[in-house]
């Protein structure tokens, strides 16, 4: 396999996982449910082995479980599930942007000025969550790749569907995607001027204050 199909497979394996949590979010997949791989895949218009794959990383992070013989089932996120996710990234994202405000110039925080200009054009245009969310996470994706640690990259992306989850879950708090915007600007800025400390406070309030919206929507 190339370079380019690999590429192109992850793509494919990511996008299954996004259309497979968007539909839990939206619940046409609930919580407690039991699914066919065949039937779902067509209901999502998935090939069946990017389904597979899919359901496999989802399982890996505890948002589905399959069952022998009968099929994949939801399992929804629990309030553990949303304390360890956050606890995670706060962990990982605080030192990626001191790391980011120690060695990287201006230039190369380029790509995150246009996803974020992506997310304010979003916000006007009113896009519905999930539009959003996929700029969102696309944000947070460049953060990783920024501090040039694969390490990093790979356990952001181990984390993506239950990050998808919840952060569903927390743009649907009115007003929450321009609050985002809001405080991705501030965050992008600190890091533009080399500013450790104001990064890492905007990163903290940020991850805070997603978590609150989270956490005020599943209670």
């Amino acid at each position: 396999m190339g370079l380019t199909e690999s590429k192109q497979t992850v793509s494919l394996t990511r996008m299954a996982c996004d259309a497979i949590c968007s539909s839990i979010f939206t619940d046409r997949l609930t919580p407690g449910g039991v699914y066919n791989e065949k039937r779902l895949a067509e209901q999502l218009g998935i090939s069946l082995e990017r389904v597979r794959k899919a359901l496999l990383a989802l399982e890996s992070q505890g948002v589905v479980a399959f069952l022998p013989c009968k099929g994949v089932v939801v399992t929804g996120l629990s309030t553990t599930d949303i304390r360890e996710v956050f606890e995670l990234r706060r962990a990982i994202e605080l030192a990626s942007v001191k790391k980011i405000c120690l060695t990287c110039e201006p230039d190369a925080l380029l790509p995150l000025g246009h996803c974020l200009e992506k997310q304010r054009r979003a916000v006007e245009e009113g896009n519905n969550p999930i539009t959003f969310m996929a700029m969102d996470h696309e944000f947070h994706r460049l953060i990783s790749q920024l501090t040039g640690n694969r390490r990093v990259v790979t356990i952001m992306e181990s984390i993506r569907g239950i990050f998808q989850i919840a952060g569903l879950h927390a743009l649907a708090t009115e007003g929450r995607m321009a609050r985002v915007v809001e405080e991705h600007a501030k965050i992008l800025d600190a890091m533009q001027t080399h500013n450790v400390g104001e990064a890492l406070m905007h990163m903290e309030t940020h991850l805070d204050q997603s978590k609150e919206a989270v956490n005020s929507i599943k209670s």
